[in-house]
């Protein structure tokens, strides 16, 4: 190693460290090749320009002072732009020196600042205009301004063990230990927080466990959010009133969890629980007992107890069109859940009434485009188709494909289209039912399809095929 590269990798402490460890060798050679040849030490021009180069990256990429005083001083993360920066700080070597520093010196200041305060008071307070202070009363000035100091300045930088100040400006940037992204660490560090301080049976813990669990089933971590969701319905039971809304919001939770999971007879019981309580503190036609009905025929249904689930569907049905006819929920999705019940149960003529009410109130109500329109009008498309009422059913889902493709909604396309491919195939217009599954298979990617409808729209370009089963799977 000549001594030039030697002052090149000595001067590349000035960049920042993912700089350094990203681009290091790069800007190492490129300074190297600018070297006279035949010359063996850096030039100063070339040696500042390495140096201000680092200077300027480190002011590109350190955050505005008022972010940073937070995070320093308060242990908060950064907005996205600066988690780089943030993620260089905290998991830098001389980051717990750097907190101490920050909080002596937040102390030291504070200290002088006393200094200055309590020095042309004392006079005022202990005597005349000649008055001189004794040792006593220097010590005690030194003394207070000591202990205001250590107070303020304590409560200004926001003193906490390296390690939990790691873990709270990680946690509310949104990232994990090692400063990977992670939705649930905010969350978690707040529960973990609430139970260090408050105990695993406090409301506030256990509602903070339930908002955990909910953002675990958002992210498909199922079995976790049924595990803490079970742990946080039993505690809620066992030591909180049962007229505690935070009780029922846990159990409700715990029997979406459930269905979602597939264990549908645990989300049937769960739920039947959480809807007889709802009705015994709120009343039948409360909105809480609404939504609880909703969601316990929805779990009926998936169990396939489709007579029950008709039951409770169709009597809160009726009762939110007359407390709350316009309002979405729960009126239309207890519509919606009637709807699918009455099909799978074979009574779709009725099921296609109901879908047509659902159907013409989400799109007064969210307009002909919306995510739930789009959905409902696909499924009273395969109810027509069902029933034989092809043209029908043709005419919406091509309507419902064109708008579903207009407002980009990927799973409005994929089930929408798939619907018309078979209603085209099932009036034996094969060419426009293999056009729509060549749009579908070549700008749908194989994990969005699914791969029963994957197989179906395959089988639908195979050449010769005439005669086969249409069942592209219902839309949800």
């Amino acid at each position: 190693m000549t001594s030039a590269e030697r002052r090149v990798r000595l001067l590349l402490r000035a960049w920042p460290r993912p700089d350094r460890t990203e681009r290091g060798e790069e800007i190492v050679a490129t300074t190297l090749d600018l070297v006279p040849h035949g010359q063996d030490r850096l030039p100063m021009r070339l040696a500042a320009s390495v140096v201000f180069g680092g200077l300027r990256a480190r002011w590109r990429t350190h955050p505005p002072f008022q972010h940073w005083w937070v995070y320093a001083m308060y242990g908060a993360g950064l907005p996205p732009r600066w988690h780089r920066w943030m993620l260089d700080d905290l998991f830098s070597p001389g980051w717990s020196r750097r907190m101490y520093g920050r909080m002596w010196a937040s102390q030291a200041a504070t200290f002088l600042a006393f200094l200055f305060i309590w020095g042309p008071l004392l006079p005022a307070v202990e005597g005349p205009p000649s008055w001189r202070p004794g040792i006593a009363d220097v010590l005690v000035w030194l003394l207070l301004s000591l202990i205001g100091g250590m107070i303020i300045g304590s409560v200004l930088s926001h003193s906490r063990w390296p390690r939990r100040r790691r873990l709270r400006a990680l946690a509310s940037s949104g990232c994990d230990e090692e400063g990977l992204v992670d939705r649930l660490a905010w969350p978690r560090y707040l529960l973990d927080k609430d139970r260090r301080r408050r105990g695993a049976d406090h409301r506030a813990a256990l509602k903070r466990a339930t908002t955990l669990a909910a953002e675990m089933t958002s992210v498909g971590k199922l079995e976790d959010a049924v595990c803490l969701l079970s742990d946080t319905f039993e505690r809620a039971k066992r030591v909180l009133p049962h007229t505690d809304e935070p009780t029922w919001r846990a159990g409700d939770q715990l029997a979406w969890a459930l269905a979602q999971q597939g264990r549908t007879h645990d989300a049937v019981q769960v739920g039947r629980e959480v809807l007889a309580a709802q009705v015994r503190l709120h009343g039948p036609d409360h909105d809480l007992s609404l939504d609880a009905a909703s969601r316990f025929g929805h779990y009926l249904r998936s169990a396939g107890q489709l007579e029950e689930a008709i039951s409770v569907l169709g009597d809160t049905f009726e009762q939110s069109r007359q407390r709350a006819p316009d309002a979405e929920r729960p009126t239309w999705w207890a519509g919606h859940e009637l709807s699918l019940a009455l099909a799978e149960a074979g009574q779709v003529d009725t099921a296609i009434r109901v879908g047509r009410d659902v159907l013409t109130s989400r799109q007064r109500l969210h307009g002909p485009e919306s995510d739930l329109s789009l959905q409902t009008a696909t499924n009273l498309g395969g109810y027509l188709l069902k029933v034989g009422r092809v043209g029908q059913a043709i005419d919406l889902l091509a309507d419902t494909w064109a708008q579903a493709r207009n407002a980009a909604c990927s799973d409005a396309v994929v089930a929408s289209g798939t619907r018309l491919a078979a209603a085209y195939w099932q009036s034996n217009r094969h060419d426009e039912a293999q056009l729509v599954a060549g749009i579908l298979l070549s700008e749908v990617d194989t994990e969005s399809l699914g791969s029963k409808r994957a197989e179906f729209l395959q089988s639908l370009m195979t050449p010769g095929t005439q005669d086969r089963d249409i069942d592209p799977g219902d839309s949800r």
